[in-house]
């Protein structure tokens, strides 16, 4: 006979995910109980309720959350079936008939047309109106600085839209963050994390900007400013007249081949200061500006 340690293990809870429609039984409406089934829309959920439970209602998920319904074990059998949320065509009979036929019409829920505008109260309700432990939570990523050499969903769209791999970095992380806690439903993350660097972009660049961003992994350094066009300084021609940004504490030195002004006079000749360059390029405690005349002056 098994034990009540076992059953309590087996036992499944069922927990209300964001942006999910569900079929409730209001029959007893001090305890309403829901059917164990996510359904991606309502009108996904309408057909689920009309063909198995007629009685039933249809809510969105935050109404499941305001009637107490958070991790409710159910109470009658009934609640409990497992039945089909698609409705499959006549000609879909094998399993990867089905198969093809979910996947089609997940790809149609996420065209935009169907989707609800991105706005800041969206956005809010994603980070589930706490913004002070969203940024708690992007801390977390801090030290990771692998925009480029460990891509996230939406780095072609970062780097097309942002000049900087300093943004770049940070869109990143905070598409990390989402992805790791965070349920942003159907929306595209990199439009969320765009969305968000834009309103709070200062917010953002302010707690990500501390010592505490100093990475201590010298391969994947290393690796990352690789993929942001660092190369060899040994195999790259500069002049003692060139200014320009190179790594410190990697072996071999790393530099970029983008030529910077550092005076006034030369401010004609080069699109950027290396003093800004290194801090828009670089990477915190391993890039530093090797400034016109440096080998001189020592």
């Amino acid at each position: 006979m098994p034990s009540k340690t076992k059953n309590r293990k087996l036992r499944q809870w069922f927990k209300i995910q964001k942006w999910k429609w569900y079929v409730v039984d209001t029959s007893d409406w001090h305890k309403p109980v829901l059917v164990r089934k996510h359904l991606d829309n309502k009108k996904q959920a309408i057909r689920y309720r009309d063909k198995y439970y007629p009685e039933f209602d249809v809510i969105y998920y935050k109404d499941a959350l305001e009637m107490g319904l958070r991790d409710f074990i159910n109470k009658k059998k009934t609640h409990t079936q497992h039945t089909a949320k698609y409705e499959y065509p006549l000609n879909k009979t094998t399993q990867a008939q089905r198969h093809s036929f979910r996947n089609n019409e997940r790809k149609k829920m996420k065209q935009k047309k169907r989707m609800p505008k991105l706005t800041e109260t969206v956005v809010w309700e994603m980070i589930d109106d706490k913004p002070v432990f969203f940024m708690k939570q992007l801390k977390k990523f801090i030290k990771n600085h692998w925009a480029y050499s460990r891509p996230v969903e939406g780095l072609k769209v970062f780097k097309e839209k942002y000049e900087w791999p300093q943004d770049v970095v940070l869109l990143s992380n905070i598409v990390r963050c989402l992805k790791t806690y965070y349920d942003v439903g159907l929306y595209d993350v990199s439009e969320v994390a765009m969305f968000i660097y834009e309103k709070w972009g200062d917010r953002v660049r302010r707690h990500m900007r501390t010592v505490d961003a100093i990475p201590i992994d010298k391969e994947a350094v290393a690796k990352e400013l690789g993929a942001r066009g660092f190369m060899k300084k040994l195999d790259m021609d500069f002049d003692d007249d060139d200014s320009y940004i190179e790594s410190i504490y990697l072996n071999p030195t790393l530099a970029h081949p983008e030529i910077c002004r550092h005076l006034h006079k030369e401010i004609n000749l080069y699109d950027y200061s290396v003093y800004d360059f290194q801090s828009k390029m670089g990477i915190p405690g391993f890039v530093r500006a090797h400034v016109s005349g440096l080998e001189k002056r020592r």
